[in-house]
């Protein structure tokens, strides 16, 4: 996927892939986006785990098998940015597509997230076409 395909999501056609045996984990300090988030996934057919912190999310991550991570920026505690470059650090989790949430951030923000291994960053809050589409494609190209 070519940096303008990440930047300019809705630009690029995808094929959607079946969410069938899929699990994505949602790490979101808000109950509302971590709960909006859940139900959307889980209506497409994938399994959900939710944490509510980066170090939760962090545990969560070294004992489930994950296929892919729904991480939010600013989470109290161990920051979005940090958690990535946890799990982009260890074996288990280190190939495991990492989709970003973040409310507002700085360009300088992104460029470091994406340079630490970040499949994509989408703003809150995140249509669910946008989400799943999102999603789908991390999980194609997994």
């Amino acid at each position: 996927m070519t940096l303008l395909e990440k930047i300019f999501p809705f630009v690029f056609k995808n094929n959607h892939q079946p969410a069938l045996n899929r699990t994505v984990l949602v790490v979101d300090d808000s109950d509302v986006e971590r709960r909006t988030n859940q139900r959307i996934l889980e209506k497409a057919g994938y399994r959900v785990i939710c944490a509510e912190d980066g170090e939760t999310g962090l545990k969560i991550a070294a004992e489930e098998d994950l296929d892919l991570i729904l991480l939010d920026c600013i989470l109290p505690g161990i920051h979005g940015p940090e958690v990535l470059k946890k799990l982009k650090s260890t074996q288990k989790t280190k190939d495991v597509p990492v989709i970003l949430l973040t409310g507002s951030d700085t360009p300088a923000n992104i460029v470091s997230c994406y340079d630490l291994g970040a499949e994509i960053f989408l703003a809150k809050p995140v249509n669910a076409k946008t989400l799943l589409s999102q999603v789908s494609m991390s999980l194609t190209e997994k």
